[in-house]
């Protein structure tokens, strides 16, 4: 018996300290999510305009193109709902803050759990997405991030790939050459192999999937027109902003949820005399895309250049 609780112990301990130095290791990173806060409360007196909303806000506005200083904070799967209350965990801090703008995409009023991102925001923005993150979750990287996420981290940290971008959180084809600026960082280039007719009703289907069988409508747009209220009391100005799509993707999106999309949006901009700068049709050619939804550096260039020169004309 005493030699079977020996070898138990002889076994556990290695564990113990391989996992103890895994959850180290995991506190101390730097991701996308950390990066982006550091940099926004290093530049919390400066920030005039804030830029908010998914991926394709994330990638597609790129904040060094404004005459203003301008700063990005939206995040892959980022929802309206994190929207809101990482903006109002700095509101306070932002004493410059003029202008935000809130990226309004295809399924942005039918979603609001970002998944396995849910805990990703917590760790460094501490929002817990409806009291429902786990007691475990909160006190575990391991846990949190998953063994098998946890792994590629490691993987990803010591390939020497990930130093000048830091976020070792970021999807595959990210510029890892270019550091974070302003929280900006940028797509390389197209992939090819994701710009079909495939590829393009497989991201369609996901996306209409959401929108057909989400319950959480009404209780999204509340929570946005509570936003665009607090926003408006401080004199903030809220608008809201569509990227650009390439075209043949556009398409297989449902036109009945695109027309209930526009009505929405509208009765919100009327109701709050706010702004929709809608670039959804824009047409832009297919080396601006990196995919059929998400622009690349080039892309976002264009496009941000467009915001820009809007923004300067109702200064």
């Amino acid at each position: 018996m005493k030699s079977l609780v020996k070898n138990s112990i002889l076994f556990l301990v290695p564990l113990v300290i391989i996992l103890l130095l895994l959850e180290i290791f995991l506190r101390s990173i730097d991701t996308s999510y950390s990066e982006k806060k550091k940099g926004l409360v290093a530049n919390d007196v400066k920030v005039e305009l804030l830029i908010l909303g998914n991926s394709h806000s994330t990638y597609g506005i790129n904040p060094n193109a404004f005459d203003l200083y301008a700063y990005n904070m939206a995040n892959v799967n980022q929802s309206l709902y994190f929207d809101k209350r990482i903006t109002l965990k700095h509101l306070n801090q932002l004493p410059n803050l003029k202008y935000v703008l809130i990226g309004i995409d295809y399924h942005s009023l039918y979603f609001s759990d970002q998944k396995i991102r849910n805990i990703w925001s917590y760790y460094d923005y501490g929002i817990d997405y409806k009291n429902q993150l786990s007691f475990t979750s909160k006190n575990s990287r391991i846990k949190g991030y998953t063994l098998k996420v946890a792994l590629t981290f490691i993987k990803r940290k010591y390939s020497g790939n990930y130093q000048k971008i830091k976020a070792i959180d970021v999807e595959d084809g990210v510029d890892l050459n270019q550091p974070i600026q302003k929280g900006w960082f940028s797509f390389v280039g197209t992939e090819k192999g994701l710009m079909n007719e495939k590829s393009y009703g497989s991201t369609a289907n996901l996306f209409n999937y959401t929108v057909k069988n989400s319950t959480e409508k009404t209780e999204i747009i509340s929570n946005l027109e509570d936003f665009i209220g607090i926003l408006k009391k401080r004199n903030i100005t809220p608008i809201l902003v569509t990227t650009p799509c390439y075209e043949p993707y556009k398409k297989l999106l449902s036109k009945k949820y695109l027309d209930t999309n526009q009505a929405d949006v509208k009765k919100l901009t009327e109701k709050y005399q706010i702004a929709y700068w809608n670039y959804f049709d824009l047409p832009l050619d297919q080396s601006c895309f990196h995919n059929c939804d998400h622009l690349n550096g080039k892309g976002a260039a264009i496009f941000s250049k467009m915001l820009n020169s809007r923004l300067k004309s109702i200064k």
